[in-house]
């Protein structure tokens, strides 16, 4: 049995609903990991499960056995379904829902795993606990499911990785981690990718992501209002942004009015409807621009920072970083005019309207 033949078989044994088979791919310390993503946003509540509950959900998938006693269980026979919108979820999201739901089963179910074949393409590591060599491969796959009470899963373009161990006496490899990596962040090949991900690196305080999408040319204007007031510096390069950011995401103690525990952002814009324009010092290059309208709300007790339908102008630039092209933010302008009235007050907190600008330049060195 080679390597391939787990992927092999994995795919089949979804695509056939084999219990028997799936149970066989399993090692003893098989480990299934949720992705970030769906961890994070509180999709599951779990990192990640054992080979028991791993075997127990597909059984409950595949209506082996159908569950009883279980409020509202009950087969398709004599029922009308109602066919409801397909949800984009991972893999693993898919999974979770049929162990919460195991009253429902799976109709129909198309799974095709995308990898590069041969032994040559696993990569081997020491696993620290058993001193072994393990082997590591990554695959994207494309995974469609209906279940008998109508709800329709896809996941079109998902990437799992999966670690191979030798089962102990040898002569076949098993699952023994798996690990659902479906992107999260966009890949910054469209524009609005740039707004998509910005506004997740801020709702979930990922420094790294910020980093990537600032371009080394980077530079944030503040608004005229901020500015004239004294509250900040006219401009600031990407060095003072990053740092800014850092001091904003660390949830330690100052620079800034107190370490800040939540911030959620919103960013109303059209699709597409950028703008292009030819940027001073680049002469070869066409950059792009548009008008983004935000809503911010920072939580660092006893401050409560807010800022309501504010502009800003946001331009962007296609380029490429560690050999790969990418849009990335090069420019940033806070267009924050006269100060509203205070929302208003919430219990046991200062509430003060601000600019974006502004909160960055309270967290600055």
């Amino acid at each position: 049995m080679d390597k391939d033949d787990v992927l092999v078989n994995l795919e089949l044994a979804y695509q056939t609903g084999n219990s028997s088979e799936f149970s066989r791919l399993l090692d003893v310390s098989f480990v299934f990991q949720f992705s970030e993503k769906d961890v994070t946003l509180g999709d599951v509540l779990v990192d990640e499960w054992g080979r028991s509950l791993e075997r127990i959900t597909f059984s409950y998938m595949f209506g082996e056995p159908v569950p009883t006693g279980i409020p509202g269980s009950s087969t398709s026979e004599g029922r009308t379904m109602v066919s409801q919108a397909v949800e984009e979820r991972t893999w693993g999201y898919i999974k979770n829902y049929f162990f919460v739901s195991p009253w429902d089963s799976v109709v129909t179910l198309s799974l095709v795993l995308q990898y590069a074949e041969g032994d040559g393409q696993w990569v081997p590591f020491v696993d620290p606990g058993s001193g072994e060599t393990w082997y590591r491969k990554s695959a994207g796959y494309e995974l469609t499911v209906e279940t008998d009470r109508g709800r329709q899963f896809e996941c079109l373009d998902g990437e799992a990785s999966f670690v191979v161990r030798e089962r102990l006496g040898g002569g076949a490899w098993q699952l023994v981690e798996w690990e659902d990596v479906k992107p999260w962040y966009k890949d910054l090949q469209a524009k609005d990718d740039v707004l998509v991900n910005l506004e997740m690196a801020y709702d979930n305080l990922n420094f790294t992501e910020i980093e990537r999408l600032l371009d080394e040319n980077f530079v944030f204007f503040f608004s005229d209002s901020d500015f004239s007031g004294g509250h900040t510096p006219e401009q600031w390069d990407r060095v003072s942004e990053v740092n800014a950011t850092a001091n904003m995401f660390s949830g330690f103690a100052p620079p800034g009015p107190a370490p800040i525990i939540g911030i959620d952002v919103g960013l109303l814009y059209p699709p597409d409807g950028w703008t292009e324009f030819a940027p001073p010092g680049f002469p070869t290059e066409t950059w792009y621009q548009k008008m983004v309208r935000y809503n911010i709300s920072v939580d660092a007790p006893p401050f409560m920072f807010l800022g309501f339908d504010i502009d800003m102008m946001v331009q962007i630039r296609y380029a490429d970083v560690g050999g790969k092209s990418a849009w990335r933010l090069v420019g940033w302008r806070d267009l924050f005019g006269s100060l509203a009235q205070s929302s208003q007050s919430l219990p046991s907190a200062i509430v003060e309207e601000v600019s974006w600008g502004r909160v960055k330049a309270l967290y600055s060195n």
